[in-house]
């Protein structure tokens, strides 16, 4: 065996095998999904409300007294507080159709 090997190392962590590489932390790896996931979704919406309005039907959402219709703000509102506005969104959409 080769002297410094993986083998000859001495690991201070009894727990951790010797040369064990290092996995994703399972808590890192499901944020990572998570904004993956919600940035996919706000993207998809900035291109469903820019293709509705060229087709001059935009999506159009009124709440409190503010109107929501450009598409740039869905996809804003849908990035930041997703949990709120992708549903909305869906429910603006098909009232449109």
């Amino acid at each position: 065996m080769n002297p410094g090997s993986c083998r000859d190392r001495v690991h201070r962590d009894r727990w951790q095998r010797p040369c064990e590489t290092q996995a994703v932390n399972p808590t890192v790896f499901s944020a990572l999904v998570l904004v993956a996931v919600v940035a996919g979704c706000s993207y998809w919406v900035l291109q469903d409300a820019r293709a509705r309005t060229e087709r001059r039907r935009p999506v159009v959402a009124a709440f409190f007294g503010f109107t929501i219709e450009d598409p740039q703000t869905w996809a804003v509102l849908c990035l930041f507080v997703s949990v709120l506005f992708v549903p909305m969104y869906f429910v603006a959409r098909r009232a449109d159709d």
